[in-house]
């Protein structure tokens, strides 16, 4: 089994982000993310399978949300041929994903923090595969938050 992580949705037409006031001092970008994928979550499907299980326990509202946090940051670390982790950190799941470049692959090093265990522990993925992947997951995510955008 290889890694794949992936995000589906079929909003309903008509759904839409509440237009509401964020406030600087208290908000930041994680507060529209957060409302952006509360309303998501009942028509989305987050879904990472690998290291042995063909579905990770995961949902939109905060797991989703978990990566979408650091999402940019780990592709332009996949772009740079760098090192980065995927943390998936919600009580349940604990999990993480290591990603360390090896000549034209990354090798997933898979970490939990509960009495799952992967198996195996680590995967081989190629470099533009694991791209794509990452970028397609921000690239959805962009279309559904437009499409709910007030």
């Amino acid at each position: 089994m290889t890694l794949k992580i992936e995000f589906r949705h079929q909003l309903p037409v008509g759904t839409t982000l509440a237009n509401r006031h964020y406030d600087p001092s208290d908000d930041d970008v994680r507060s529209i993310l957060s409302d952006a994928c509360q309303i998501i979550g009942s028509n989305g499907q987050f879904l990472i399978s690998g290291f042995g299980q063909d579905r990770w326990p995961l949902d939109v509202e905060t797991d989703l949300l978990t990566l979408l946090e650091e999402l940019p940051s780990i592709i332009r670390k996949i772009d740079e041929s760098g090192s980065c982790t995927i943390h998936l950190y919600e009580q349940g799941v604990e999990r993480s994903i290591e990603l360390i470049p090896s000549s034209g692959t990354y090798i997933a090093i898979c970490s939990s923090g509960t009495d799952w265990q992967p198996n195996p522990r680590c995967e081989k993925i190629g470099h533009s595969e694991l791209q794509s992947m990452l970028v397609e997951v921000q690239d959805e995510f962009m279309r559904a938050f437009t499409s709910i955008g007030p």
